[in-house]
């Protein structure tokens, strides 16, 4: 009996004295730069009753991936995100541990230093599947754009909640197709107190890019809570329902952002636009029309008033007195009555004329700031002749 005992004691010292070797062992081949020989090593430690819970374990184990990372990582990306996860979770267990000793602070310490290293592994991924994508290996660049996103987000978190590290990963994650993954990094560092509009311009673009318009809009309209007078988000908005052709809400849209601001000068064309939009729908009464019309002409010249060079609205303002002035020609052309011809004619000519003298001065503005645009020349070479100034139209090319 009492030799059986023994014998049970010895089995028992010869099996915990394996494992403490096991640790010895890695931590050896880990000093003679034999990698893959520690790692296998640690890997039977760490699963073992006996060596599980002690933090030296996990710190060699923290060290031993640490190392891998540092030289396979740098070359393979595959391995980087591996060997770094690992590394990460090794320091951590170490310092949840908790005991007494030098483990515990060169964990803390370790962990640092693996952040700069998994953030670098990071941004050669990244970099290799911009590479890769410049060449046409789309299936490679996304593999390694989803490596850069992991290893980004273990930099992070090895920093305790680095913000930079995450808009890394937020940048490499746009490079993939899934938009949750791209959502979730993004309020990660909402929840770090980090909101910006230009995040929330990006993750509208990139719910646009999925084909998820409305949640792309949902996205504007939260970020517009936090920064109502952001131009970039303003105009994302506006642009949403004008190519939802939502003009109502559209012209609403782009007279607040005036209201709000009037150093916005390119909304008033646009605005101006819909207004003619509304003009030229068939649903409109004549008295529609004419009053959509005087609105957009409005808008059009306070445009012209605030940028004397705004060419689409300056050609707007011309066309505007200029077609006034076609439909008196034109009215004119149907009389044939010979009394009302030598009355009524050189009235509505004149009329035509005084139209044309309006539209004159916007059409030259158009065409000293840009001689190329063939609609400009022929409108003012038109309203030249309409005015009857041929030398002057003589000198607009064609």
């Amino acid at each position: 009996m009492r030799k059986l005992l023994y014998a049970g004691i010895f089995l028992w010292s010869t099996s915990l004295l394996a494992q403490n070797d096991a640790v010895t062992n890695a931590f050896l081949y880990n000093k003679d730069g034999e990698y893959d020989k520690a790692k296998a090593e640690i890997d039977r430690a760490v699963l073992h009753e006996k060596t599980r819970d002690k933090d030296k374990t996990w710190y060699f184990r923290g060290m031993i991936y640490k190392n891998i990372l540092e030289t396979k990582g740098t070359k393979d990306f595959f391995i980087a995100q591996d060997a770094a996860a690992k590394a990460y979770e090794s320091y951590m267990k170490c310092i949840e541990l908790k005991k007494d000793g030098d483990f515990f602070a060169k964990s803390k310490f370790d962990l640092r230093n693996l952040a700069v290293s998994v953030f670098n592994c990071g941004v050669g991924a990244f970099n290799k599947g911009k590479a890769d994508e410049e060449i046409q290996k789309k299936e490679d660049a996304m593999k390694y754009y989803q490596s850069a996103v992991a290893l980004f987000e273990i930099s992070s978190e090895a920093l305790g909640g680095d913000t930079s590290s995450i808009l890394n990963a937020i940048s490499a994650a746009n490079k993939l197709p899934d938009f949750q993954k791209f959502k979730n990094l993004t309020y990660k560092v909402f929840s770090l107190g980090k909101r910006t509009p230009e995040l929330y311009f990006f993750i509208s673009s990139k719910a646009k890019q999925t084909g998820l318009r409305d949640t792309s809009l949902f996205y504007i309209i939260e970020g517009r809570k936090y920064f109502p007078n952001d131009r970039t988000l303003m105009g994302e908005e506006i642009q949403y329902y004008l190519d939802s052709e939502k003009t109502d809400i559209a012209i609403k849209k782009l007279e607040a952002g005036i209201a709000a601001d009037s150093s916005l000068v390119d909304y008033f064309p646009i605005l101006g636009g819909q207004y003619q939009r509304l003009s030229n729908s068939p649903k409109a009464t004549p008295k529609e029309k004419e009053m959509y019309d005087k609105k957009a002409l409005d808008i059009f010249i306070r445009a012209v008033k605030r940028d004397p060079k705004n060419e689409v609205s300056s050609f707007n303002v011309g066309k505007y007195y200029y077609d006034k002035g076609l439909a008196l020609i034109a009215k004119a052309n149907k009389i044939d009555d010979i009394k009302l011809m030598t009355t009524v004619v050189p009235k509505l000519q004149n009329e035509a004329a005084v139209e044309f003298k309006k539209a004159l001065p916007y059409f030259e503005s158009c065409y000293q700031n840009n001689k190329n645009d063939k609609t400009i020349r022929q409108a003012l070479k038109n309203t030249y002749e309409y005015l009857k100034r041929s030398a002057d139209a003589d000198k607009i090319p064609d």
